[in-house]
């Protein structure tokens, strides 16, 4: 970077003009990868913006780099965009806790029937109502129907609370543990998303947020995390460690059922934000860099058109490589099509990529 363009950087991040001058604007988060014999690299990844999934990147918005040569569009390299909404696991956790009102009960219930209409069928979705006991109570588990899904949403008002209290931080817990039992490792992408109605904090006490903190970070599962503050004190709830950047306010039946509403588009976008990186390397030994550009142009608000960028870099061993590699994308998925699995082993012996990528259905 020039002393100008450094200056000008500077400026606008002591100034905060430009929040993207100081950090990207996109970012690239490694789900997995692999790299296997003759030649074979792969990346497994999700792009966001401000934490909101970014879908339908077109090759041409990848630079792939290793050790700072450029590896272009061609025979050597593939980039697709496959839609894995399918793949999703989604667990609803409604606060039931206390003695919520009539109003609040309908609301809820009208609003989690509402995203399970949404999810639509083929997604695995599962309700569970959290009140003051140590676990959740199940009211629709993960590969109930659609119907199924729905009863126990509308089953929601008459729902008896086993204890007064709210175990939050417990039940919030138990619910990622059920989520990484959702989305065992042979069993496809573990990508799953946790959504959050609250009418309160916690009050149990049983479990503090770090905890909370501590069982995301071992979650094995990438997890968007949605949380909405539902009812006339929504403003005061403090709910930011249950969300990424998607906590929404809704002191009223009608905002809950916005909320949920947007949620699900959140959920249906992020599940088209997932990439698939598949390369051929020319080296034949040692540690190498690969080094992953995203840019994107955008229009504001103003009709400028802006670009938004980000970048990602992995490291990885080519010890033995050697000719005879294609990249190792099935047919189909260069089209927006349903996968039926794209499976990365962890741990142990390098993974074979005729296992790693299953096709299509």
């Amino acid at each position: 970077m020039s002393l100008t363009a450094f200056v000008r950087v500077l400026l606008a991040c002591i100034a905060g003009l430009a929040l993207t001058a100081c950090e990207p604007a996109l970012r690239i988060k490694k789900i997995d990868a692999a790299e296997e014999k003759p030649a074979n690299v792969l990346l497994f990844f999700r792009v966001t913006a401000n934490d909101t999934p970014v879908a339908a990147l077109q090759e041409s918005a990848f630079t792939v780099k290793e050790d700072d040569r450029v590896i272009g569009p061609g025979v050597d390299r593939v980039i697709v965009n496959p839609d894995l909404r399918p793949a999703q696991a989604t667990l609803v956790l409604v606060d039931l806790g206390g003695r919520p009102s009539a109003e609040e009960l309908e609301a809820m219930s009208s609003a989690v029937g509402g995203v399970v209409d949404r999810l639509g069928a083929g997604r695995r979705t599962a309700i569970f109502a959290l009140d003051g006991v140590e676990q959740p109570a199940t009211l629709a588990p993960f590969g109930a129907s659609v119907d199924a899904l729905k009863a126990a949403a509308a089953k929601i008002p008459s729902y008896k609370s086993r204890d007064p209290s709210l175990d939050l931080n417990g039940g919030y817990v138990a619910a990622l543990r059920a989520l990484r039992q959702a989305t065992p490792p042979s069993n496809g992408p573990r990508i799953a998303n946790l959504v959050l109605i609250a009418r309160g904090t916690d009050r149990a006490s049983r479990v503090d947020l770090r905890t909370v903190a501590a069982e995301l970070r071992h979650a094995e599962v990438d997890v968007g995390r949605y949380a909405i503050a539902f009812g006339p004190d929504a403003a005061k709830m403090k709910l930011d460690p249950y969300a990424e950047a998607s906590l929404f306010l809704a002191p009223n039946a009608d905002a809950l059922k916005d909320a949920m509403s947007r949620v699900a588009d959140a959920i249906d976008t992020r599940g088209r934000s997932f990439y698939l990186l598949s390369y051929c390397t020319a080296a034949r030994g040692g540690q190498h860099k690969l080094t992953l550009d995203v840019a994107r142009e955008r229009e504001t608000k103003k009709g400028h058109v802006e670009v938004d960028r980000g970048s990602f870099a992995y490291l990885f061993r080519a010890d033995g490589f050697g000719p005879g590699c294609t990249p190792n994308v099935p047919e189909g998925w260069k089209s927006d099509t349903t996968v039926r699995t794209v499976r990365l082993d962890r741990g142990g012996a390098k993974p074979s990529l005729a296992g790693v990528i299953s096709a299509p259905r």
